[in-house]
């Protein structure tokens, strides 16, 4: 029995979370992509993985209520979080409510996945973006036991996670509120893994704790990083890392993602959260602002749950119509890479290794050849500065007295 069209699955996990005889469980394609399989000698075909999958669905969206540009007070809690560090600040809070948060972490193999947690220390693990699917494993059943034991659950996801979530609970329940986090896409978690065993032989590295994509931590935004014990033991540029730049250039990303449904104006979370890009170009603000993320209400849960969290966080408040300038993860699909046919195939055929290296080897080289050119130029600059009082700006040398 197919549930879905292949090309609009979403890999979301509401079909596992929905079947009544746990026939249904997640696998990988030939692509690495998770899509669910049924284990027929247990299917019934009472047939409601069909009937409820969000990707034979039209979306229910709803339309902004406040828009805001937001951003943590304090900067000592910013580090290890991405853009204003809006999403810890929901989370810590909530936990302070005695409430429930799920969200993606990693479990001790470096696989992301949606986890339950009601501690100030086990949300720390929630922070940082991961370019990668989470599995949603039985976490939907897991929310929905919780709101009917009348505890408080916040849930982070994507928006099609959220759309399988709804599947499960019921979207209007006071105690629930949904989180949505901006989504470029996600590529599968399998390019992930080969990504690292790909750097565990060739950098020689063998012990790290923690990777990251994106900190507030000093020149480390947008780096592939891996850590141990707090301390940075292996690093590279965003776009000359294989993993990342396949991610951030549409070459890797899940085929349901360049048709992806909630890409407009209107949204599926009671929140949703993510970079404010272009915030202050087009409409000038004037006040101080620290990489500030977007914040999109659309109800009043939502919008009542961010004001109770104003003590700890600055909120601007800002329009859709500039948000949606230069947000465009808020208004379409990211592209498919001219080359990602061929990745696919290559990925079939040889693996992911060697399919990066045949299709992008030429366009990481030529960045990392420009990146060493800016380098230098930020050294020269640094040292006429420091050294002479000369600064160059706009191709211009001027002398500071």
């Amino acid at each position: 029995m197919l549930i879905c069209d292949e090309n609009k699955c979403t890999g979301c996990g509401a079909c596992v979370n929905l079947c009544p005889t746990d026939s249904i469980k997640m696998k990988e394609n030939i692509y690495g992509e998770i899509h669910p399989e049924i284990n027929e000698q247990k299917c019934v075909e009472c047939k409601k993985c069909v009937r409820l999958c969000p990707s034979n669905l039209n979306p229910v969206l709803s339309e902004p209520k406040k828009v805001y540009a937001g951003w943590r007070k304090e900067d000592k809690f910013m580090r290890d979080s991405a853009s204003g560090g809006i999403g810890a600040v929901l989370a810590e809070n909530w936990v302070r409510l005695n409430g429930i948060v799920f969200g993606t972490k990693y479990d001790s193999d470096f696989c992301p996945h949606i986890k339950a947690e009601n501690s100030l220390e086990g949300i720390e693990g929630f922070k940082g973006s991961k370019y990668i699917q989470s599995n949603t494993r039985k976490s939907f059943r897991e929310a929905k036991k919780y709101l009917e034991e009348g505890k408080k659950v916040l849930f982070i996801g994507t928006p099609c996670q959220l759309a399988g979530l709804y599947t499960v609970c019921d979207r209007e329940n006071p105690n629930l509120i949904t989180v949505e986090i901006l989504c470029h896409g996600v590529a599968p978690e399998k390019y992930f893994h080969e990504e690292l065993e790909y750097i565990e032989r060739n950098a020689g590295i063998s012990t790290y704790d923690n990777v990251t994509f994106r900190t507030n931590r000093w020149m480390m935004d947008f780096y592939f990083g891996l850590w141990n014990k707090n301390k940075i033991v292996y690093s590279e540029q965003a776009y000359e890392n294989y993993y990342f730049r396949g991610f951030l250039t549409g070459l890797t990303l899940r085929e349901s993602c360049y048709s992806c449904q909630y890409k407009n104006s209107k949204r599926i979370g009671d929140i949703m959260i993510g970079d404010f890009i272009g915030f202050g170009v087009h409409i000038p603000y004037e006040g101080e602002s620290k990489r500030p993320s977007l914040i999109i209400a659309t109800n009043e849960k939502g919008v009542n749950y961010i004001k109770s969290c104003e003590k700890d966080i600055v909120l601007v408040e800002r329009t859709i119509e500039e948000a949606m300038i230069d947000g465009r993860s808020l208004r379409e699909p990211f592209p498919r890479h001219e080359k990602q046919k061929i990745f696919r195939d290559e990925y079939r055929k040889n693996g992911y290794i060697e399919a990066i290296e045949n299709t992008i080897n030429d366009e990481i080289k030529l960045c990392k050849k420009n990146n060493r050119v800016m380098h230098i130029k930020r050294k020269i600059k640094f040292f006429l500065s420091d050294f002479f009082n000369i600064k160059i700006q706009n191709g211009k040398v001027y002398h500071e007295e």
